[in-house]
């Protein structure tokens, strides 16, 4: 009896969970359609730029161009050519194709909450903490409109992959999200330093892919890698105010830029769960990026959900993003002290998950061992 009742009782949570996916679904594309009816008004007026480049590269691939070998694609990668080429058949309307960008923006958050209940029953993680990664300010706003949300999606989809232990899988999901954008190679990057089950399937397949772009046309296919090394700082990165108060070109952000990022990684804790250095190794790349966007921070959220660190902290450090960019981009007279204030948060991070070791020394001896001895740490 007691079975038959603990059947249909996950029976019933079962279909609650997919009537609140169907309804989140839905909850998404109906924000998207109100920004797009709405992108005019000065606060939303950020909507229509990435979106037109979006439908530019939609309406080039219909023409029969191919990317890279027919033209530069900038900053954006080969991978999402495969989504505005589903695209094609509307990308002569902006409003009929910033929908259907939503429609699949929609599909893929919808499936990485899914992704994030699975996970959390391997992590024994409360499932009422992924309610602050669905109801993101950054993902709500921001990334129905960008496509970072794909990527993200491969990122817990490797990590459930290797929590499962499908070592392949999770190798070749973490280069397929890294043809997206490449921060899904920090999880990749962090198995380097336990047992190395996938890292090698993920550098070598996503070596493989880009490989033939680059013998065919190479000058475009670095163009698109190193584009935003070329580039001034963004106003509201942390190298924008750098930039502004020393009026320093974009080679010597970048260099400082690499400086900062070396420097940073000697402190991050090596002996931590694969979530946890995961989080640590993308919170470095945001922080010391001269190109700093503000849906990036949707990188982090999903990672800082598996982890013990308090909801309200998640809460505060997305309130923070969206408050620098689109309210107080440029215009507020403290815009620089919540710049500061946001990067400050990701390093409290940082600290709060235990992931900063002083001992530089201590750190490097690990490194050795993990990279000339071939030792690992159980990261999982």
């Amino acid at each position: 009896m007691k079975l038959m009742k603990s059947g249909k009782s996950a029976t019933t949570k079962k279909k609650s969970y997919r009537n609140l996916l169907i309804a989140y679904f839905f909850l998404f594309l109906a924000l998207s359609s109100f920004f797009v009816e709405n992108r005019e008004k000065p606060v939303l007026n950020w909507i229509e730029p990435d979106l037109h480049v979006y439908q530019d590269l939609s309406n080039k691939i219909s023409e029969g161009k191919i990317p890279i070998l027919d033209f530069r694609l900038d900053a954006y990668p080969i991978a999402l050519s495969v989504i505005v080429m589903l695209l094609s058949p509307v990308s002569r309307s902006f409003e009929l194709f910033s929908l259907g960008f939503g429609l699949i923006t929609a599909a893929f958050a919808t499936a990485t909450v899914f992704l994030l209940l699975k996970i959390s029953d391997s992590l024994q993680v409360e499932k009422k903490r992924i309610i602050f990664f669905a109801l993101s300010p950054t993902l709500l706003i921001f990334n129905w409109a960008r496509f970072d949300i794909i990527p993200v999606f491969f990122l817990l989809l490797s990590l459930y992959a290797f929590l499962r232990s499908r070592n392949r899988l999770a190798g070749i999901f973490s280069a397929v999200g890294a043809l997206f954008k490449m921060f899904p190679l920090s999880l990749a990057a962090a198995d380097f330093l336990s047992s190395r089950k996938f890292f090698l399937t993920a550098i070598l397949l996503f070596l493989l892919i880009n490989a033939p772009f680059f013998l065919l046309n190479y000058d475009n296919a670095v163009y698109s890698f190193f584009f935003s090394v070329s580039r001034d700082a963004n106003p509201d990165s942390l190298f924008g105010l750098l930039q502004s108060r020393f009026s320093l070109n974009p080679t010597s952000l970048a260099l400082i830029s690499f400086a900062i990022l070396i420097f940073s990684l000697l402190f991050v804790k090596l002996k931590a769960r694969i979530v946890e250095l995961t989080f640590a190794l993308i919170v470095i790349v945001i922080a010391t990026s001269i190109r700093f966007s503000p849906q990036w921070i949707v990188w982090m959220v999903p990672l800082l959900v598996l982890t013990k660190i308090n909801p309200a902290f998640i809460l505060l450090l997305d309130l923070v993003n969206v408050l620098v960019f689109p309210f107080l981009y440029a215009t507020f007279p403290a815009f620089d002290l919540f710049i500061v204030l946001r990067h400050a948060f990701m390093f409290l991070a940082l600290y709060k998950l235990n992931l900063i070791n002083p001992n530089m020394r201590e750190n490097l001896q690990l490194l050795k061992q993990v990279v000339f001895r071939r030792k690992g740490f159980k990261l999982w």
